[in-house]
């Protein structure tokens, strides 16, 4: 009987172990921590969930030796505190990514974000008319809130000013719970990871009139690790967001953040020049492909088949570049962009 009591007490000392993010463990105005850029060919891991799990990033890159802030501050000293009046706090993923947040004993909402782009600028999404529940707490392991929520989108695009209305729809949950490996053999235990996906639907004028605006879905998504016995802001971060156009299969933006709170031991000497620094529309396209990004004179392009063949190339671009496909077989190519610094690629589709 003894036995079994001792078997019943340490699942019960087992279960609530694990940790769970609660407003009373939420991050003050105030806190920050430096964290390391990491290279972005690095896996998201999103298969590995569960229990006991072991997420290992022992051996991910230093993107250069860079460093990047995580620092929650307070909404009124930001440059959109107009915009997000009712947020209490705003966590800031320096050089990637802004949330608004505000909270009770219960939930935690989100009034939205604010992310920049090379080509878009400042993209501000602001969910004023109906905010985005992303935590229900407590929040632990196997808990998962869904949520829609609407507002409106501002961003600039070829000089002009655009602000459509969006809707959305968002998954949040504590997937895992484990082993975090960092680099330096650097083990975290109890370790557990939240999950937020969440997508915009919003409509952007690409084409001057007569063209229609084109539908427009921006899918965030965010892994954030944290060891709460230590410290309750995140260990390891790993942000992705991209731009599509409804029906494409290319990202016309994709932007990747890899921040970890210990040095990779490996270091990058590329510089890789981000999807997001060039805008190629439409995608898929019937002929013509217009490109814009900033190129200096000694950048060239290449458009290449699927047998690995150049069809095309310049050996020059603009800013505002105009390529006639139209010649072309319809299928999948490859765009490759580069210059004696950097050099990027995206996948683009002939109907």
């Amino acid at each position: 009987m003894k036995k079994q009591l001792f078997i019943i007490a340490s699942l019960i000392s087992s279960i609530s172990f694990g940790q769970s993010l609660t407003q009373a463990n939420e991050p003050a105005i105030g806190q920050s921590v430096q964290m390391y850029v990491c290279d972005t060919s690095a896996s998201e891991l999103s298969s590995t969930s569960g229990n006991n799990v072991t997420w290992d990033y022992s051996n991910i890159i230093s993107d250069a030796g860079s460093t990047s802030l995580i620092e929650i501050i307070n909404p009124s000293t930001t440059a959109n505190a107009v915009t997000f009046q009712n947020s209490t706090k705003a966590i800031s993923f320096q050089g990637a990514l802004l949330n608004y947040i505000s909270s009770t004993p219960t939930q935690r909402l989100s009034q939205g974000f604010v992310f920049n782009d090379a080509i878009l600028g400042d993209v501000v999404a602001d969910f004023n008319a109906n905010t985005e529940k992303v935590v229900s707490y407590p929040f632990s392991l196997g808990n998962s809130v869904a949520d829609n929520f609407n507002g409106s989108i501002s961003f600039t695009f070829n000089g002009a000013l655009q602000n459509p209305t969006c809707t959305g729809n968002s998954l949040a949950k504590i997937d895992g719970q484990g082993t975090l490996k960092l680099p330096s053999n650097t083990n975290l235990t109890n370790v557990i990871r939240y999950v937020l996906v969440d997508t915009i639907f919003t409509q952007v004028v690409i084409l001057p009139p007569p063209f229609p605006a084109s539908d427009i879905q921006i899918i965030r998504t965010q892994y954030e690790y944290y060891n709460l016995t230590a410290t309750s802001l995140p260990v390891f971060v790993y942000t992705s967001i991209k731009v599509l156009q409804a029906g494409a299969i290319t990202p016309l933006i994709n932007q990747r953040n890899i921040l970890s709170s210990v040095l990779p031991t490996n270091t990058s000497g590329l510089i890789e020049q981000e999807n997001s620094s060039v805008l190629l529309y439409p995608n898929p396209t019937t002929g013509e492909l217009k490109i814009i990004g900033s190129f200096n004179t000694a950048t060239s392009l290449e458009v290449i088949d699927q047998t690995g063949r150049v069809v095309l190339s310049k050996n020059a671009i603009t800013a505002s570049e105009i390529l006639d496909l139209s010649a072309l077989k319809k299928g999948l190519y490859t765009v490759l962009i580069q210059s004696n610094e950097a050099a990027t690629s995206q996948k683009i589709i002939l109907e």
